[in-house]
């Protein structure tokens, strides 16, 4: 009973993220703001939630609301990590179960290879897809899905020097995310096959992200490594020096330190011997 204002379909997307980045970004910070309709303080009520997120869901982020949040990034240095990664808004508030990332194949070699993926704490088990052809147009009679409860999985019986492509869907009880990136991979030809025990790494994805204090680099090793690792702005200057040298055979858990860092997008640069990965993080202060 009174005057009301709904934004149109078109902006209702834009409305809900800024809303989203809000309530996390003052969130604790709130102490002297007044309760109104919509929250409690910095906190969204139950009602909104519901709203904001069917806003969210059916008006995706535009090519104006990309170019709207570099704009502020160039004034601020700071950026609504939502616009940049909408799916964080499913992982704090949403009840869809998010997307795993298919990661890069390690163990590569005549016949088989391991596939990987990150991790999604809500999943009861994944369903992965091997394929010949990146259109998926047919499976690999093993999986067309195979399930499984771990994020990694030995494919085998393969062609030596062939194309495969795989992917991957969380699953927890009767729902199911989205499908992955597509990851391609070709096996070794049997002409340069070595005789030597696979080794493999994974270097995960940073978390929390976003986040605005540390955020931690999880790395598996099965034997030690020498690595560079560090910190990248948007321009390629390196902003902080993580790591420069060997690292033992294990699981690490590397804690990065960027307090005195503007708000904003950086990148984890990981260079290894094999090759040179990157990660994106968002730094909130």
């Amino acid at each position: 009973s009174g005057t009301v204002f709904e934004p149109a379909d078109e902006y209702k997307g834009d409305f809900a993220r800024t809303y989203f980045y809000m309530a996390t970004r003052y969130y604790g910070e709130d102490g002297n703001w007044s309760d109104w309709a919509m929250s409690d303080g910095a906190e969204l009520k139950p009602w909104t939630v519901e709203m904001l997120l069917d806003w969210h869901r059916d008006d995706p982020v535009s090519t104006k609301e990309i170019n709207r949040n570099d704009a502020i990034y160039v004034l601020q240095n700071n950026r609504n990590p939502f616009i940049d990664i909408p799916q964080y808004v499913e992982y704090i508030w949403g009840d869809e179960l998010p997307a795993p990332s298919a990661l890069d194949a390690t163990e590569i070699d005549t016949a088989s290879f391991r596939a990987n993926w990150s991790s999604v704490p809500s999943a009861s088990f994944y369903k992965l897809y091997v394929s010949e052809d990146e259109t998926f147009s047919t499976y690999l009679d093993a999986y067309a899905p195979k399930t499984l409860s771990a994020n990694h999985a030995s494919v085998s019986g393969l062609e030596a020097a062939s194309d495969y492509y795989y992917k991957v869907k969380a699953v927890d009880g009767d729902k199911e995310s989205d499908l992955s990136n597509i990851v391609h991979v070709q096996t070794v030809s049997a002409s340069t096959a070595v005789a030597e025990i696979p080794f493999s790494y994974v270097i995960g994805f940073a978390y929390p992200n976003p986040f605005n204090s540390d955020c931690v680099l999880p790395i598996e090793l099965d034997k030690e490594m020498h690595m560079e690792i560090d910190v990248l702005d948007l321009s390629g200057r390196v902003q902080k020096e993580i790591h420069n040298g060997i690292l033992h055979a294990g699981d690490h858990k590397l804690t990065l330190h960027v307090g005195g860092l503007r708000s904003g997008i950086y990148f984890i640069r990981v260079q290894t011997p094999q090759r040179l990965h990157v990660r994106k993080v968002l730094f909130i202060k």
